[in-house]
């Protein structure tokens, strides 16, 4: 009669590793880039141009303005003519068309290129050297699907009017992370909206604080050209459906210019997976990783019984070989466990030395 070995519980295979799950990302920034506009006053050219700082050169910037300030962007206004004898620039503080979210995603319809804006007037101040703080209005528009819009700027005081066109910055892409217990280590992969070939990449490090919010550590991203942009959370990523947001920062958001600038960013996130169908996005309700099946076999007459340690309702695959120099494994049951431990029976093998083990599902 031939001997039969049966060796199973050494081959109990281990829960399988935590997959690598992607989600939708948005990078918006706050600043908005201004071109230089001309118009003529009197038989004069004058030109206005926009920038973060009160000396050359000029970065069009016109940036989200702090708390203190009643308007919600400021810059200065580099005014420059032939009648003057040098440029002379001008601390402004202008209001931007006001906050809207019809997509409801909870950003500001203004700084998204899908979304429009129709025309709309907003005002300000600025400082006159000789008049001290005076008016100015802005007219804005821009087209759907444009990241280029229109605004006019009109200083009354010195009765002339700038067209001037600006421009949104916004990043779109994906993020793609694992699991390590509540720690989540991802990859960020972003493109400028209608130009690809601007991209931020980089890694990403977060914890889980709780279903409805996760801490990003500080990182660095590089941009196309290998440019590095540190950058940091100015708060906690929050959720609010199947959305995450909080407000974004760079160290120097624009690299080419000789200064820091375009530094304030919005940062959303959004998952539409729910694999367990609890109403909480995968991203901060991860799924539970697998116990490590155990097993124990024992011949009974002419069957073997195998006996599954595991989770239940967890399915796992029973799985033989001839020899451990193989890796034909070959499935011999599938088991959907009904109680935490469960024992099927299988035929004895056809050779004389059988190694089995269980692959989770």
């Amino acid at each position: 009669m031939r001997k039969l070995i049966v060796l199973a519980a050494l081959l109990a295979v281990a829960a399988l590793a935590a997959a690598e799950s992607s989600v939708q990302a948005g990078l918006y920034g706050l600043s908005l880039r201004f071109s230089p506009a001309t118009c003529r006053l009197f038989g004069v050219t004058y030109t206005l141009a926009l920038s973060r700082y009160a000396y050359d050169p000029t970065n069009g910037e016109l940036l989200p303005a702090p708390e203190d300030v009643p308007y919600t962007h400021m810059s200065y206004l580099r005014l420059e003519s032939e009648v003057y004898g040098e440029p002379i620039f001008i601390p402004c503080a202008l209001d931007v068309p006001p906050f809207q979210d019809v997509n409801q995603n909870l950003w500001w319809d203004f700084f998204e290129v899908s979304q429009a804006v129709t025309t709309t007037k907003t005002s300000g101040v600025y400082d006159d050297p000789l008049y001290g703080l005076c008016e100015i209005y802005a007219t804005w528009s821009r087209a759907a699907g444009n990241s280029q819009g229109a605004c006019k700027l009109e200083l009354p005081n010195l009765g002339l009017t700038f067209n001037h066109q600006f421009e949104l910055i916004e990043f779109k892409g994906t993020l793609t992370y694992t699991y390590a217990g509540t720690n989540l280590t991802g990859f960020m992969d972003l493109s400028q909206t209608l130009n690809s070939a601007n991209t931020l990449t980089g890694s990403v490090a977060l914890a889980r604080v709780d279903a409805n919010q996760l801490t990003l550590a500080p990182g660095t991203w590089t941009n196309a050209v290998g440019q590095t942009l540190d950058y940091v959370a100015l708060e906690p990523l929050l959720r609010d459906r199947n959305f995450y947001s909080a407000f974004f920062g760079f160290t120097d958001g624009n690299p080419d210019t000789s200064e820091a600038d375009y530094t304030i960013w919005f940062l959303l996130i959004s998952d539409s997976n729910d694999s367990d169908g609890d109403g909480i996005p995968d991203f901060t309700d991860p799924v539970t990783p697998a116990r490590q099946p155990k097993l124990s076999i024992q011949l009974s007459g002419g069957a073997v019984l195998v006996t599954i340690a595991g989770e239940t309702g967890r399915s796992y695959d029973l799985q033989a070989v001839s020899s451990l120099a193989h890796s034909d494994w070959t499935t011999q049951l599938s088991v959907r466990l009904t109680n935490a431990t469960q024992t099927v029976s299988l035929p004895l093998p056809a050779t004389q030395t059988s190694f089995w083990r269980a692959e989770t599902q």
